[in-house]
């Protein structure tokens, strides 16, 4: 009898692996909503899938099939539908391993697209971000959890965009940021707390409504250009770099730009991190995680060094907490 609880404990870990696994190392396409409502039973416990997911059909009217994933390793492309509405089925999906696109011109235009609602529950996109000729979509809203952007950052031709506010939480981009033919955007201050010194380029161009642009971070990465800054034929206010210049200024965000108290370097890295911090920070914890969130290194003792070479190449975040702050930063591994 002493045996059972051993039994059942095993049958439910057994139960529990057979649950939650990942699948699909080459991907899958979806072209029907058979095929979305079938994935379940087509791939049981399957909750991450390996390779990236397309979403390109005009008969798939819902996602609710997919409601067990929670990563996807590759991308996520959903695009050239004429009966999705929203992204209802995606409420699990905390990951992109690779770039999220929605909507291409390539591929066609998601026509009936109305809210990204179902993507509350992401918070990392590893490589590109596109919003990209989605014509009734009015808001990004179910992006307010999206804190981490792996590569270029682009919200194009979205001609019913009016507000971007769900980006509000959006920490870090890893390359170009492009703004453009986003005709009834008015505002991009929903961008301010992107740290400026992820941004490569900066591009902001024919949003013939835009009249606010001095988020902080765009304040703070005018004041010190990473690469190429094109800014025009947008609303006065943001016409051109002088006149956004001329708005940070006068809402008193230039001034805000200071040199970080905690800097991590080299970045990228190979085989060990250095971080020096300002007089009278002490740091309590280091932290680096994977594009999936997973945290591959936890460190509690402070030394100036890290060694990071159990690292394999590629593109984590790397957080840094003292008692008076905390900091993440996009860290490529090499």
């Amino acid at each position: 009898m002493k045996k059972l609880p051993l039994l059942f404990a095993v049958a439910f870990m057994l139960q529990f692996v057979a649950l939650s696994q990942s699948c699909l190392p080459e991907g899958i396409t979806f072209t029907t909503q058979e095929q979305i409502d079938n994935f379940q039973t087509n791939y049981p416990g399957c909750t991450v899938i390996e390779g990236g997911v397309e979403i390109n059909g005009d008969s798939i009217t819902n996602l609710r099939g997919l409601n067990v994933l929670t990563s996807i390793q590759g991308k996520l492309a959903v695009w050239s539908s004429d009966s999705l509405k929203n992204l209802l089925g995606l409420d699990n999906l905390t990951s992109v391993g690779e770039s999220l696109f929605i909507g291409n011109y390539l591929q066609g235009a998601n026509h009936s697209l109305e809210s990204l609602t179902g993507l509350e529950s992401l918070t990392n996109v590893g490589g590109v971000f596109l919003i990209f000729y989605n014509p009734v979509l009015p808001s990004l809203n179910g992006l307010e959890n999206l804190k981490y952007v792996g590569r270029d950052f682009y919200i194009w031709d979205n001609v019913s965009l009016t507000s971007i506010t769900a980006l509000e939480n959006l920490e870090s981009v890893g390359g170009e940021v492009w703004i453009r033919w986003n005709s009834y955007l008015q505002s991009i201050s929903a961008l301010r707390n992107i740290d400026p010194n992820t941004i490569s380029d900066l591009i902001i161009e024919w949003n013939y409504s835009l009249s606010i642009c001095e988020a902080k971070s765009i304040c703070d990465y005018l004041v010190n250009p990473n690469g190429i800054v094109d800014i025009h034929d947008n609303a006065t206010g943001c016409k051109n770099v002088e006149e956004i210049e001329d708005a940070c200024e006068s809402a008193g965000i230039e001034d805000q730009y200071t040199e970080p108290p905690i800097s991590i370097y080299p970045n990228p890295a190979k085989n060990e991190l250095f971080v020096s911090t300002k007089s009278g920070i002490i740091i309590k914890e280091i932290r680096i995680y994977n594009q999936t969130g997973q945290t591959v290194l936890n460190k509690k003792e402070f030394a100036r060094t890290i060694d990071i070479s159990m690292l394999k190449p590629g593109l984590y975040i790397i957080e840094v907490s003292s008692d008076e702050l905390m900091i993440r930063e996009k860290l490529v591994v090499r």
